[in-house]
């Protein structure tokens, strides 16, 4: 009801409330059943461009040029600044730990429940842009710049799951049976050689077969 100019992200609480992170505002809206909505989180940064849920805890990025806050008892504070300039995706593993995906270049850490921080694995691209987990707990990473899926396994080794051919990886979930859903667009150069439109792609992908001969299997 407070109408910001954008809603970036949204995460749910297991009790039910939803938090969202706006844009323009730079705030954390709490949506609770039955209660009147409040801000939770008023940043200074324009924008809330992730937000993550871990037991009471809400984790909050900021951007540009912002950081990661936890909402814990009431209160913000800085939880997590990495030197990248945007912080674009935010997700919390089985283990607890938050999974940060950054830009410019891209970048993914990790971080535990004490702050301790643990450099992940920097893909080939511009910046990474979405973070979510599969059904077995897995951690995904989509990219822009190029717009690929990554999948990391226990041992967070990643591993392409898709190659969109587009320029932005921008959103994925978990179906049932190991199916994984992502959304890619086109923009800029790679829109303009189709026409000059944004272009949007859904992709449906397989769980990959069994490993043969220490080959990974391609996937379409």
């Amino acid at each position: 009801t407070s109408t910001p100019a954008q809603v970036w992200s949204l995460a749910a609480s297991a009790d039910g409330t939803l938090w969202a992170g706006t844009g323009g505002d730079g705030r954390v809206l709490r949506m609770r059943p039955g209660q009147p909505e409040d801000v939770a989180f008023d940043a200074e940064e324009a924008n809330v461009f992730a937000v993550a849920v871990s037991g009471t805890r809400v984790y909050a990025a900021t951007g540009p040029d912002g950081k990661v806050y936890v909402i814990e008892n009431g209160a913000a504070r800085p939880f997590f600044d990495p030197a990248e300039k945007y912080i674009w995706a935010l997700s919390v593993d089985a283990s607890g730990r938050l999974w940060v995906g950054a830009g410019s270049p891209a970048t993914i850490y990790r971080v535990d429940a004490a702050g301790a921080t643990q450099f992940t694995y920097r893909p080939p691209a511009a910046h990474v842009v979405t973070l979510a987990r599969d059904n077995d707990g897995r951690v995904l990473a989509g990219t822009e710049s190029p717009g690929r899926l990554y999948r990391f396994d226990a041992g967070d080794r990643p591993f392409v799951v898709l190659d969109s051919g587009l320029t932005e990886l921008r959103a994925v979930t978990a179906g049932a049976g190991g199916v994984l859903f992502a959304a890619a667009v086109s923009r800029g150069e790679d829109a303009a050689a189709s026409g000059g439109e944004t272009t949007s792609v859904g992709f449906a992908a397989s769980p990959a077969p069994p490993r043969r001969r220490g080959r990974w299997p391609a996937v379409r």
